[in-house]
């Protein structure tokens, strides 16, 4: 019997040991082999140059020598779909630049001063051969960093080359840079039509009941903090809004970690119902009653453009730059009495970003135009002087 034992003993023994594993760094950009004398695993991250990455992940387990299980990422997939979007991109964009006459030309990302070319992924620039001013360029970083510094060669090249042409930016495709004669291209349906979101199927909806619940508003009131901006009671008006949040769906439970922009206080005649918190994109909303993550609107609803359509709010950003200027005050608008002056001779290099239709143009021009208050600029840049 104690024989026996020291049998069973001396087996359990044998049998963890082994399992015991021996790690081994391979040469082949990472992986690590885990070898035990029963099995093998192996956690692989090597280097392969057909991946967006430049590697490949995963797993691998043998036991006695068969394969039993694993899996591999190649990143091919994101690869490919970066490459189907560029080429959506290119056929898009270049059908608003060339006439039946005209050819699309190449513009060597070598004509763009100042560029890292180290950190481009992707560049594709474009004009039209008998009308060089119809140009766009596709741009994406390399990582898709857009590092600031990265993009400003591209953004200086179109502020230099014309005084309004149209920008869009998305973290998950190229940046758009494109001047036509009119400047009126919707960026958003571009776009709309050459990325598809496959999250959509594991996608959550908002509460039926909070959707049932808001259904019976008649009246919004658009609010910027404390401020109220619009009152919304048109029939037609308030369902777009309704309509737009029964669209909004969740994609998973990672959010970013900004905070919400605008309040819309949802009103069954003077009953208030529920305020919906919207983030400044437009795109991102929040019902106050339910917890948790923002919802992302599906429909094609951008709430920007209802606030502005409703409300003297308009979504812009001021661009500088302007590294050094002439130290003399530059006259760029007079109203009402009023002369408004840049600090420093630098009126070409400061330009407005009208973020709805992407569109963008120098300082002085947006003011002539009447596109933005004066009053408004000088209040929120202090670059811009007052003189009575």
């Amino acid at each position: 019997m104690k024989k026996k034992k020291i049998i069973i003993i001396v087996a359990i023994i044998i049998f963890i040991l082994m399992l015991i594993p021996i790690p081994n760094q391979l040469k082949d950009g990472g992986s690590v082999e885990y070898n035990a004398i029963l099995y093998q695993y192996t956690k692989i991250h090597r280097l392969n140059e057909k991946s967006a990455t430049g590697y490949e992940d995963g797993w691998e387990l043998r036991i006695i020598g068969i394969q039993v299980g694993g899996e591999i990422n190649t990143y091919v997939k994101a690869e490919q779909q970066m490459n189907e979007i560029v080429s959506c991109l290119e056929n898009e964009l270049g059908g608003y630049l060339v006439t039946e006459q005209d050819i699309l030309l190449d513009i060597p990302l070598s004509e763009i001063k100042n560029v890292n070319t180290e950190k481009i992924e992707i560049f594709k620039g474009k004009y039209a051969s008998n009308h060089k001013d119809n140009m766009y360029f596709i741009v994406f970083p390399k990582n898709g960093t857009y590092e600031s510094e990265v993009m400003n060669a591209f953004d200086e090249y179109f502020s230099k080359k014309f005084t309004t042409y149209q920008t869009f930016s998305s973290p998950v495709i190229p940046t758009i840079y494109i001047h036509t004669e009119n400047n009126d291209i919707d960026m958003k349906t571009i776009t709309n039509k050459c990325i598809t979101n496959t999250e959509r199927e594991n996608s959550k909806s908002i509460p039926t009941a909070t959707i049932n619940k808001i259904s019976k508003t008649n009246k919004v009131i658009i609010k910027s903090g404390e401020k109220e901006l619009a009152v919304i009671k048109d029939a037609e008006k308030v369902n777009e809004i309704i309509e737009a949040i029964s669209s909004a769906s969740r994609y998973g439970e990672v959010c970013l970690s900004d905070g919400h922009g605008f309040d819309f206080e949802l009103y069954n005649d003077n009953k208030l119902i529920d305020t919906l918190r919207v983030w400044s994109d437009g795109k991102r909303v929040l019902p106050e009653s339910i917890k948790g993550c923002y919802y992302s609107i599906s429909n094609g609803t951008d709430f920007r453009k209802i606030i502005e359509r409703e409300s003297d709010y308009i979504f812009y950003s001021i661009l500088d730059y302007s590294e050094t200027c002439d130290e003399a005050l530059e006259l760029i608008y007079e109203n009402n009495g009023n002369k408004y002056y840049l600090s420093c001779i630098k009126s070409d290099k400061v330009m407005i970003n009208f973020l709805i239709n992407n569109k963008v143009m120098t300082l002085k021009s947006a003011l002539e135009n009447k596109l933005i208050s004066a009053d408004k600029i000088a209040s929120e840049y202090s670059d811009v002087l007052i003189k009575k």
